[in-house]
């Protein structure tokens, strides 16, 4: 009887210490904003900073205001300025990276309406390691730009 007891126990005390692991988030997505697109024929752009809790991998990424949405990053490079598309961005562990007009961002392919300031829409996070996430983006007025330290 005391035996069935106690594996009983540890499995409940197994199976409840899963539960909080399986709760813990694998990135946490902060300041995801966009700008308005009045036009679905223009591509929308989504930028944020993710934090990986431990090493992760941004695979992709998806919302259904969009028919694609896709990794790229911008470079400079002899004074000319391009864009491409990437299949993922490392995540590392507990170091923020910041998806913003200048580096990394999200494209929006085929917006399925236009975007307009002071609404919002989600955004899903595909990673390798406890995916996927799903956040708000807000849409900011043209010129509000990212947000000012402290201004959360």
């Amino acid at each position: 009887m005391t035996r069935t007891i106690l594996t009983a126990g540890a499995l409940w005390a197994l199976l409840a210490g899963a539960g909080l692991a399986q709760q813990a988030p694998a990135v946490t997505v902060t300041d995801a904003w966009s700008r308005p697109v009045p036009n679905t024929k223009i591509p929308g752009v989504v930028y944020m900073t993710v934090t990986a809790t431990a090493d992760n991998r941004l695979t992709g990424i998806s919302t259904p205001v969009a028919n694609h949405a896709g990794i790229h990053q911008s470079q400079e490079s002899g004074g000319m300025a391009s864009m491409h598309a990437v299949d993922s961005i490392d995540l590392p562990a507990g170091r923020p990276v910041t998806l913003g007009p200048a580096g990394y961002h999200v494209m929006l392919m085929g917006l399925t309406k236009p975007l307009v300031a002071g609404q919002s829409f989600p955004l899903t996070l595909d990673l390798d390691h406890g995916g996927p996430v799903t956040v708000a983006v807000t849409i900011r007025p043209l010129g509000a730009g990212a947000q000012a330290k402290g201004d959360k």
